[in-house]
């Protein structure tokens, strides 16, 4: 019988492997993804080579937590195991959701990659799984757009104990919110953990149902996620200011988002009128609307003396005051 090429990866040793295929993104702490393609068939694999530190004991679990989340289409299916020579096969997908966001410009999680992660999320809920690590590189697309969570190291079956401190739905109250907290730091705004775990911590058997029959369309592969980039242009007549003088000014225009720029503002601020009358105004803020120029002179000195910043504090008094706010928390708590 001809060997395939899948038992091949399978039976093939770590240097092998290093030597042979190219890294998928960067190098990780637990460990590296390479890339292959079946030259048969086209299908393209990855290869999870973990470090040599990791214990046979943990790439089993990992590789276990991944099937179950994989049986429910959360994760890519596992096609083989090495503990001998510490690495895992699966499925191979295109991209993670950073590198997309960033070569489609998004500003904010499209409104169909919202519904995917929700439903993702009640997907690993059923599954019996907690991810446990919502760094949003773990967050995949494959050729279509459909969204999938990999990794799995820091993954544990749900347990009485779990849903006792997470309620019902422990990856809605921890990895979606993770999620949606952690896609910040690469400036994409995602607002839905905060909608649905704010209605969640009231009633932690809460489910946005609507929201999840969406998600589960675009997982199943019924429609096709859109990631439409966000318009470049916003009516300002409809712009939330407190200041009416750049309102007033720009009512009736719409103009590009990148004209509307720092001077196009202080021009417009700059043009209202004093509330009061400059005798009747406080001397400290008399130049700010055109005052007297000869009290401002006199009292310039006296104005920034007034309100100097204290001075900058030491490395080690920034320590020591973090230190006693530690210690003055955990005295409330024990109150």
């Amino acid at each position: 019988m001809k060997k395939t090429y899948l038992t091949h990866l399978k039976n093939m040793k770590r240097k092998t492997i290093e030597s042979s295929f190219g890294i998928s993104g960067k190098q990780g702490k637990d460990g590296t993804t390479f890339l292959t393609v079946d030259p048969s068939n086209g299908h393209r694999y990855a290869i999870k080579l973990f470090k040599n530190t990791k214990s046979p004991r943990e790439i089993a679990k990992e590789a276990y937590m991944q099937e179950m989340a994989a049986d429910y289409g959360v994760a890519p299916t596992v096609r083989g195991v090495s503990t001998s020579e510490k690495f895992i096969v699966m499925d191979a997908l295109k991209e993670t959701i950073v590198a997309k966001a960033k070569r489609e410009k998004w500003v904010s999680l499209p409104p169909d990659y919202k519904a995917m992660l929700y439903a993702l999320c009640v997907r690993l809920d059923r599954a019996g799984v907690v991810q446990n690590d919502g760094n949003p590189l773990n967050l995949m697309v494959d050729d279509t757009g459909r969204l999938y969570i990999i990794d799995y190291g820091f993954a544990n079956e749900i347990s009485n104990e779990m849903h006792a401190k997470r309620g019902s739905q422990p990856n809605v109250a921890l990895t979606l919110w993770d999620f949606g907290r952690r896609l910040k730091h690469y400036k994409i705004k995602n607002d839905i953990q905060l909608s649905i775990l704010n209605k969640y911590q009231k009633n932690n058997t809460f489910k946005d149902e609507t929201l999840i029959a969406h998600g589960e369309k675009l997982l199943n592969g019924v429609a096709k996620p859109q990631a439409k980039p966000q318009a470049n242009t916003m009516p300002l007549s409809v712009a939330k200011s407190t200041d009416k003088a750049v309102v007033k000014a720009t009512s009736q225009v719409s103009l590009p988002m990148a004209k509307l720029n720092v001077k196009t503002v202080i021009k417009a601020k700059s043009r209202r009128r004093p509330t009061t009358p400059p005798s009747r105004t406080r001397p400290s803020t008399m130049h700010k609307f055109g005052g007297n120029s000869k009290k401002i002179s006199t009292l310039k000195k006296a104005t920034f003396t007034q309100h100097a910043k204290p001075p900058a504090l030491t490395l080690k008094e920034r320590i020591q005051m973090r230190v006693d706010r530690h210690n003055e928390k955990k005295k409330q708590s024990l109150i």
